[in-house]
Formats: C-alpha cells, sequence, structure tokens
C-alpha cells in the first residue's frame, strides 16, 4: 500500500490487492483441500469441535485451542454442552463459517491474548 505517489502506479496496485483480497479465501480452501488430500487429514478455514448442540461455545485461536478441545472433553463427559470454535484463516473473516459453529449456543465467549503494553 504505503504513500500515494502517482495515480497510474498506485491505483492499479490497489486493484489487484482488492482482487486479491475477495478471493483469498476460495484459494485458501482449495490450498487446504490438497494438504488434507496428502496428510489425510480434514481442515477447514474454521474448525468447529463439538458445536453441534453446544450451548456454550468458546472462540479461541493459537496454541491454547488444542488445550481447550481437552476442557471442552472435560465439560462434555459431565453433562455441559460446551464447544469450540477455532477459526484458522484469520483475515478475511470467515463470517459464515464462525455463524455456524456457534448457532445453537446461548453463550458465547472470545478468548484472546493481548500483550501488555510494558512487555
Amino acid at each position: 500500500m504505503g504513500t500515494f505517489t502517482d495515480i497510474n502506479v498506485t491505483m492499479p496496485t490497489q486493484i489487484k490487492q482488492d482482487i486479491a483480497i475477495r478471493n483469498v479465501k476460495k484459494y485458501f480452501k482449495a490450498t487446504m483441500a490438497v494438504m488434507n488430500k496428502i496428510l489425510g487429514t480434514n481442515l477447514d478455514v474454521v474448525e468447529n469441535y463439538r458445536t453441534e448442540d453446544a450451548e456454550f461455545v468458546v472462540v479461541m485461536m493459537g496454541a491454547g485451542a488444542e488445550t481447550m478441545k481437552d476442557v471442552v472433553d472435560y465439560y462434555r463427559d459431565k453433562g455441559i454442552a460446551v464447544g469450540l470454535v477455532r477459526p484458522v484463516l484469520f483475515y478475511p473473516v470467515c463470517t459464515e463459517e464462525i455463524a455456524y459453529g456457534i448457532q445453537s449456543s446461548k453463550v458465547i465467549t472470545v478468548i484472546e491474548k493481548v500483550a501488555e503494553a510494558n512487555e
């Protein structure tokens, strides 16, 4: 992006960036499909873990989400309907996939780690 220098240089670049961001999810999904075939996995842009009937859903990204799966299993064994929505693709936001994961929930919690200003 950068600074505005010349209309003949800046505008074509901005148009190409706009086209790229509109298509990134489609190409990311296609790449994941190839990866899934090679690795024998079933990953998607958003992982919905035990959310089909979840009344409580935790939305969480990153390495902590793997630990949260154990927490979900623990509470499921105790009869509490908990699920996890883990976005894999951060931007552009996969709104349809996230909405699917939280559709049956009554309570949604978003867990985010933010570094303090002093760190």
